[in-house]
């Protein structure tokens, strides 16, 4: 797929947003139906089995359209904020309803954020031209102490994704 494609050879913010706002209403199509990304579906799986706790906040780590929203909702959870860098995306997600919050924000830049949540999750954002691993440590910052962290990280980035998290302190469990 060419969006797919395109968005894994981004080089810049700029470049990101503009991809992201003028694919959102064919990134589901696109990705999930034409492509067969399982990624968010088996995430949201994973946290669910994981998190028992419904209704303390998590947060959609480059949350997109909301398909791990959507995921998330299924099993109960109630109190979702999502983060993207493309307010098309994040307009998508909203008409989902699986949403308490939607943030328009860059993951490369620390957020101003007082809101601890219970849990993060990602799928799709942790990989080529997106968010790298020396961006982990301000995103683990949001997280209260013995949070849930549930990402899909792209093979050739978790190498330093593991040292960044295991020298946090950080506990493993890959699936």
């Amino acid at each position: 797929m060419e969006s797919i494609d395109r968005a894994r050879r981004l080089d810049s913010v700029e470049a990101a947003k503009a991809l992201y706002d003028d694919w959102a209403d064919r990134y589901d199509d696109d990705v999930f139906e034409q492509a067969g990304v399982i990624g968010s579906s088996r995430i949201a799986e994973l946290l669910a089995d994981e998190h028992d706790h419904r209704s303390t906040p998590l947060v959609d780590l480059g949350g997109g359209t909301g398909a791990v929203g959507r995921r998330l909702a299924e099993p109960g959870f109630t109190d979702l904020t999502g983060i993207d860098l493309s307010a098309g995306m994040l307009a998508v997600a909203e008409q989902t309803g699986a949403y308490h919050t939607l943030i328009e924000a860059d993951l490369n830049q620390a957020l101003a954020t007082t809101r601890q949540y219970s849990a993060s999750i990602s799928a799709g954002t942790f990989t080529t031209g997106h968010v790298p691993a020396s961006s982990a440590n301000h995103l683990l910052a949001m997280l209260r102490p013995q949070a849930v962290i549930a990402w899909v990280v792209a093979p050739t980035l978790w190498p330093d994704f593991e040292s960044t998290l295991t020298t946090t302190g950080v506990e493993i469990h890959s699936s």
